[in-house]
């Protein structure tokens, strides 16, 4: 294994059935700017204000929909806060906005017929119940007494969606081009996976989501913990990763951009948005797949909390504690913390694993427009016979590549001596200011430091013959640490009479990789399969080969900058652009092989284009391109690196968004075209164990997805899409055929009117077949994994208010599916899950 360094409800006027279906028919048919600098960019109105004023005038653009959506929008353009309370609002919605009007008429109008004022604290604003009277209450006598139960809707880039009871999100989100866009103005394609959903389908882990996500491949281990794991979007590996909106480099998530994601846990965000396609004007180096947001949970403004616990199938338990609220009198202040706790076995024999996480955030308002947040996330994970590579089966065929193995899905390939002990710690800091009207300004700053200790062992031949296998063993001790900041400038300018959005900013991260201990060594004879299982004997660990220290590490930086110019009312164009730098240097000293890697670039210049066209008051047209630089860590056979990949980008598409928002729809078409790009070289490995690769120029990828998520009819939550994609060499061959060319997802839930306390859910994944990369007659035929379909049901029942009950049962009809061509790796079997969560 080299550790060279690697890249990495209810509705005021709920619309009739026909109103609904229509557009569901339709859809499926279908530089360096630091925080002076962005003070001096302001414009001198802004300056002169720091913060708004109840009587400041706001240009509103604030579309009909979701109440809070609504109010979070304006609260948005507006520069101030507010609060609502997610339960008393949900399923309310607001006729929108648009024109210049006051900070609370804007409130005012939105709020009309909801029933609710608007309120005023030292903190920001809040919505309160009418007065007992009758009598209209003035925010400025807005009092505790008549303050709902509050939790904080906060005008952030990426809109909250805990509490909404959605499937997608009507508010902005930043993670494709760094400015506020809704998903509909953004010109890519954008999934949203929502703490409703998360719930819902109890998904514990980042790789449980991107399990769910249209148009993401994951390929990994089958085991919870301790696994490789791989994900794929658009035919490449993602490898760009934001923590609430910040970029980062997978270094800050686990040992490599393979390792680490099973151990997120999903007690702690709100969302994890994916933007798929490019996305190097604000991550830099990294390949056309997509990036990964983690948004997450922030404190509220009054207190609340959770506690639920969690038995399932393989002696799986989980418990959950979660609670914030303001810590002083005025609210300024505030703070969440929430801990996750996770242990069990899976269907693989020998396995078994914990995992724990705790999360604290702090909120403090230094004053009514600026923001000062300071977070400390620590998690530790083990596992005891986890697999080395992504796959923990027994190789599919004996030594002579004609003969099955024959062995079945539980069987594993671990040695019982197979262990791995990981401990992660991230503290981030932002201060976040906004200045009067349309500007602000914001800083980040992430240090995250991931050590990891294991053991492992592999055998990736059973010899015909009968005799012991030789097995591959690690004996590794590695330290990541990770710095990464963000400086950035975001606002509007006037020109030709017209509002415009603009976003500047620099990100740079310096990730050092060490390794106190790394023994590698291929040991005969280690393993003996006796028709059944692989018996492994013990190792005496302190005569391995010596071992010795190695380090390295990956720098880049960039300034980017885009702007949105809006030349008509129905016309929208996207320009701007990233200069970036990108520099490693490592000392590879797995005995007997010394690798080298030494490799800067400068001055990268990456321009990011995009279009898009109101064609209908619900419905838009798009365009966008991009290039793409991909410095490699992958190597041919001899052990040497391939050239970095350079490829361009296109895609078009049509988007539409429903009901305020609360139904969104995508469908995109998309070419890449790569040079050097990493294709694996058959069956062959490196000098040092890991999968040789060649640099295949001329390619061209080309697919369409088609996604719809939201609310298709009152209390129905749907989400899925369907995607399909290829690869082809100058010869027109196809690549990456271990990659599905299709795949479809799709989960829904219903909530009747008849029993609103319960809510009722189902999904499947179906994927096309895939086979071994280069595999011609029986090995093709044996290398295949047939298409296969998964289904997954949920339920929830709420026995009071606070009180709810739910249940997951996964893989349905027990579906028998391989997830690795080369051995008897298969996905999980038939299994359930019962939660208790009770609310306070």
């Amino acid at each position: 294994m080299s550790h060279t360094s690697r890249q990495h409800s209810q509705h005021l006027a709920a619309p009739t059935l026909s109103a609904r279906v229509r557009p569901i028919a339709m859809a499926v048919h279908m530089a360096c700017v630091a925080l002076a600098a962005g003070w001096a960019l302001a414009p001198a109105s802004a300056r002169a204000q720091a913060a708004p004023s109840a009587a400041t005038m706001v240009n509103a653009d604030v579309p009909a929909g979701p109440l809070a959506d609504a109010l979070n929008r304006f609260a948005l353009q507006a520069g101030v806060a507010i609060a609502v309370d997610a339960e008393k609002v949900k399923g309310k919605t607001s006729t929108g906005l648009k024109g210049s009007v006051s900070v609370e008429e804007g409130f005012r109008q939105l709020l009309e017929g909801s029933g609710y004022q608007l309120g005023r604290t030292p903190a920001g604003y809040v919505l309160v119940a009418p007065a007992a009277s009758g009598a209209a209450a003035s925010p400025a006598a807005a009092t505790a007494a008549n303050s709902l139960p509050l939790v904080t809707v906060t005008a952030s880039a990426d809109s909250l969606t805990e509490g909404s009871g959605s499937f997608t999100t009507a508010g902005p989100s930043s993670a494709a081009t760094g400015m506020n866009l809704t998903l509909r103005e953004t010109p890519q394609s954008i999934t949203v996976i929502t703490s409703e959903r998360i719930e819902q389908q109890g998904l514990k882990s980042l790789v449980d989501v991107a399990n769910q996500v249209p148009g993401v491949f994951y390929a990994g281990s089958g085991t919870p913990v301790g696994g490789r794991t791989e994900i794929y979007s658009r035919g490449f590996n993602i490898d760009s990763y934001m923590i609430d909106g910040v970029n980062v480099p997978w270094e800050a998530l686990g040992e490599s951009e393979r390792y680490g994601q099973s151990t997120l846990d999903t007690a702690i965000y709100d969302s994890i948005t994916v933007v798929r396609g490019a996305t190097g004007l604000l991550t830099g180096a990294g390949d056309p797949s997509a990036s990964i947001n983690l948004t997450r949970k922030r404190p509220t403004s009054t207190f609340q909390g959770s506690v639920e616990g969690t038995v399932g199938s393989w002696n799986q338990r989980r418990a959950v504690v979660d609670a914030g609220g303001p810590l002083n009198a005025a609210g300024n202040v505030r703070g969440r913390a929430v801990a996750a706790y996770d242990q069990g076995d899976t269907w693989v024999d020998n396995y078994d694993y914990k995992r724990s996480i705790v999360y604290g955030v702090l909120d403090v308002d230094l004053s009514p427009a600026t923001l000062f947040s300071v977070s400390l996330e620590h998690g530790r994970d083990s596992s005891t016979g986890a697999p080395w590579a992504s796959a923990y089966g027994i190789p599919l065929l004996y030594s002579d590549n004609l003969t099955y193995t024959n062995a079945n899905r539980n069987t594993t390939a671990a040695p019982h001596w197979s262990v791995l002990d990981t401990d992660r710690t991230t503290i981030n800091t932002s201060l976040k200011h906004r200045f009067a009207e349309d500007w602000s300004a914001s800083f980040s700053y992430i240090y995250s430091k991931f050590n990891s200790e294991m053991r492992r062992g592999m055998v990736n031949s059973i010899p015909i013959s009968g005799a012991a296998s030789a097995v591959r063993v690690l004996d590794l001790e590695m330290n990541n640490e990770v710095s990464a900041v963000d400086l950035r400038i975001d606002g509007k300018y006037s020109l030709w009479g017209r509002k415009h959005d603009v976003v500047a900013g620099f990100n740079a991260s310096d990730a050092q990789q060490n390794y106190p201990r790394s023994v590698y060594t291929v040991l005969p004879g280690a393993a003996q399969w006796n028709g059944s299982q692989l018996v492994f004997r013990n190792l005496d660990w302190a005569n391995l080969p010596d071992d010795v220290p190695s380090t390295a590490y990956v720098k880049q930086h960039g300034f980017y900058a885009a702007t949105r110019v809006r030349p008509t009312d129905f016309i929208s164009v996207i320009a701007g652009g990233r200069i970036s730098g990108w520099k490693t240097r490592s000392a590879d000293t797995f005995a007997p092989y010394a690798i080298w890697d030494d490799r800067s670039y400068n001055n990268e210049f990456a321009p990011y284009l995009g279009l898009v066209v109101d064609v209908s008051q619900s419905l838009s047209a798009y365009a966008s391109y991009t290039e793409i630089f991909n410095p490699q860590s992958n190597r041919d056979i001899a052990g040497n690196l391939l050239d970095p990949e350079k490829g361009k980008n296109y895609e078009l598409g049509l988007k539409g968004a429903w009901f305020g928002g609360r139904l969104n729809a995508g469908l995109a078409v998309f070419e890449t075209r790569k040079d050097n790009l990493a294709v694996r070289d058959g069956n062959n490995f490196g000098p040092t164990g890991d999968p040789a690769y060649r640099a295949e120029s001329e390619t061209e990828g080309r697919g369409w997805e088609l996604e719809l998520a939201g609310e298709i009819l009152p209390n129905w939550q749907l989400q899925g899409g369907y995607s399909q994609f290829s690869i082809k060499d100058a010869n027109g061959e196809r690549l990456n055929t271990s990659r599905p060319k299709q795949q479809f997802k799709l989960f829904t839930s219903y909530t009747p009117g008849a029993l609103p306390a319960l809510t009722v859910g189902g999904g499947l994944r179906w994927q096309s077949e895939t086979w071994g990369e280069g595999s011609t007659g029986f090995l093709r035929e044996a290398y295949t994994i047939d298409s296969y379909t998964v289904f997954d049901l949920s339920a929830r029942y709420e026995l009071s208010k606070r009180l709810s009950v739910s249940a997951n049962l996964n893989n349905v009809f027990n579906k028998s599916y391989r997830i690795s061509y080369y051995d008897h790796s298969y996905g999980a079997e038939r299994n359930v899950t019962a939660t208790l969560k009770y609310q306070f």
